[in-house]
């Protein structure tokens, strides 16, 4: 094969120093969440640990930010605990982001620009 050289041993082909792992926190995220410590204990990465609380988006603000307001506090709260209940015995310190956003995809992707 033109170009192509000697496989080298001993070298880090990838360097990982963070992975993010996005989780809606229910019980077919635990394989996710096995894999997601093999990889970060393995490569010796950061591991963050990000759950979107989904609320309505701001055009029904009354209602999402004003009116059952404690709705969306309690919801976040819930997902602080079961995040940090996920993360006991993963290594290092993980990073636990719990936010809420009206479409949790942007809130990955926003993550991911960090």
């Amino acid at each position: 094969m033109m170009g192509a050289g000697p496989l080298r041993t001993g070298v880090d082909v990838m360097r990982l120093r963070t992975l993010l792992l996005a989780t809606d926190l229910g019980p077919d995220s635990a394989p996710a969440l096995a894999h997601a410590r093999l990889l970060a204990g393995h490569f010796g990465a950061r591991l963050v640990l990000y759950h979107a609380v989904p609320v309505p988006e701001h055009r029904y603000a009354h209602w999402a930010f004003a009116h059952g307001h404690e709705v969306w506090i309690a919801a976040e709260r819930h997902a602080r605990a079961e995040l940090s209940r996920q993360a006991e015995g993963l290594p290092g310190e993980p990073e636990l982001v719990v936010e809420r956003r009206p479409l949790p995809l942007d809130g990955i992707l926003d993550a991911i620009r960090l």
